[in-house]
This record gives C-alpha cells, sequence and structure tokens, in this order.
C-alpha cells in the first residue's frame, strides 16, 4: 500500500510541469471538458457561479464558453454568453505564477489596457499571495483566486476524471510546501532548508509582510 501511494505521487503529471505552466494548462482542458457533454452542465453551472459570474450573474445560465491561450502565454481569455442572449463576455484569466516574484500595479493596470471592457479580472496563484500582493490585486479590481479556493470547488468533481484528482493532489502538496517552509524555518530554525530559491523567497515574503503590518506601508 505504502508503495502504491509513492508510485502515485510520482506519476502526477502537474509535479512534472513548471507551477508557471500547469494551472493554465489544467483550466484550459477543463473548461473545455466541462462544455464537452451536457451531462457536466451542472458542475459547469457551479465552477463559474464560484468564479466566474458577478453575485448579480450567479445561478444564470452559461453557454457557448471558449477559452483561448494567449500569445504571451501569461494570460488566458474566457469568453460565454448567458443562455438565450447574444451578447459575449469576455474574461481575462491572469496567472500569477508567470509574472513575477511580486505582481505590480502597474502589470495589472497593462494588461486592463491591453484587455479593455472585460466582464471580469481573474487573478489565479497557486503559489500563496502575501498580504501586499492581495492588496495590489484587490485595488486594481481583479478577482484573486487562491489554490485553497480551488481545491475546495474541484473537490466535488474529482471523480469526473483522473486529471481533475491530479491537478487536486497537486494543489494541496502545494500548501503542504507552504506549511512545511514555515515549520522548518521560524519553528526549526533550520538553516538547511533555506538553499532552496522557493524557501528564499519565502522568508523574504514573511519580512515584507511583517514590515508592511507594522509600518502600513513600505
Amino acid at each position: 500500500m505504502i508503495m502504491a501511494k509513492n508510485a502515485e505521487k510520482r506519476t502526477n503529471i502537474f509535479s512534472f510541469i513548471p507551477k508557471s505552466v500547469s494551472s493554465e494548462a489544467f483550466l484550459v482542458w477543463f473548461i473545455n471538458y466541462l462544455d464537452s457533454d451536457n451531462k457536466y452542465s451542472l458542475y459547469k453551472q457551479s465552477f463559474f457561479d464560484n468564479f466566474f459570474l458577478k453575485k448579480e450573474d450567479k445561478g444564470k445560465s452559461v453557454t457557448k464558453t471558449e477559452i483561448t491561450r494567449q500569445e504571451n502565454d501569461t494570460e488566458a481569455v474566457l469568453s460565454f454568453h448567458f443562455d438565450e442572449m447574444n451578447e459575449k463576455h469576455d474574461i481575462l484569466l491572469l496567472f500569477g505564477d508567470k509574472i513575477s516574484n511580486m505582481v505590480r500595479p502597474e502589470q495589472l493596470k497593462r494588461y486592463k489596457r491591453f484587455y479593455p471592457n472585460c466582464y471580469l479580472y481573474i487573478y489565479y496563484k497557486v503559489e500563496y499571495a502575501t498580504t501586499i500582493e492581495e492588496q495590489c490585486i484587490s485595488l486594481n479590481q481583479y478577482e484573486l483566486i487562491t489554490d485553497g479556493m480551488m481545491e475546495s470547488v474541484l473537490k466535488p468533481m474529482e471523480e469526473l476524471h483522473p486529471l481533475i484528482k491530479m491537478y487536486i493532489d497537486y494543489l494541496n502538496s502545494e500548501g503542504d510546501t507552504v506549511n512545511s517552509y514555515y515549520e522548518r524555518i521560524f519553528l526549526k530554525h533550520d538553516k538547511e532548508v533555506l538553499k532552496e530559491p522557493a524557501a528564499q523567497k519565502y522568508l523574504l515574503d514573511s519580512i515584507l509582510e511583517c514590515n508592511y503590518d507594522n509600518f502600513g506601508n513600505l
């Protein structure tokens, strides 16, 4: 049984794909998958209600969904119609893990200039988002989707396809990594972990966030 579990972890393809690519690849596949058969319509509606519809539009049936990756490989555009309505709505999906270690306001404003008049602007990040980053996202009127939020919404759908469960497992493993950094750096004072670039970034972000909490600004 232990060997089987270890084998399952080793064969999770998302663990072998760079974080900057995995979520975009999954969401492009997943949205197309939900749209491939009417039997998935309730799951698609749930996914849209949770992430892609404004409060006043939740529950409205969506149709003609299409998601396309963009040329610079940092964002995707999700298009849809409300049922029996001709107007097309576009949603910009920005993948935070592809942008930089710390998102800057001018980056988010630039994407809005590239994609004006979108129905919604989404910022999705698997790696943890700091308080400073969350404020930047909110001030620029993007909706933040975290890995925990994504995992919670996908969980009821994990039996639909093996790739969905695999992505959920990947999200869980990423969360475990952050918890491990906290424990090793701040509780165990393990200097060895700081040889890892991701651990160095986590420590730096924690210091920046602490300064922000203490002084209210940088």
